[in-house]
């Protein structure tokens, strides 16, 4: 079953919310783990 092919089979509006929903986890992943990096970085230079 090829991606075109899941696509055909998927109301455009329905696909557009989940692209949505996925983009939407991402982003906070993506936040996530920029946070976590900034205050390692803050822990970092508090113990220099």
């Amino acid at each position: 079953m090829t991606f075109d092919h899941i696509n055909n089979s998927i109301p455009v509006a329905k696909q557009g919310r989940l692209l949505g929903q996925l983009n939407r986890q991402h982003n906070r992943q993506r936040q996530q783990s920029m946070l976590m990096r900034s205050i390692q970085n803050i822990e970092q230079s508090k113990s220099i």
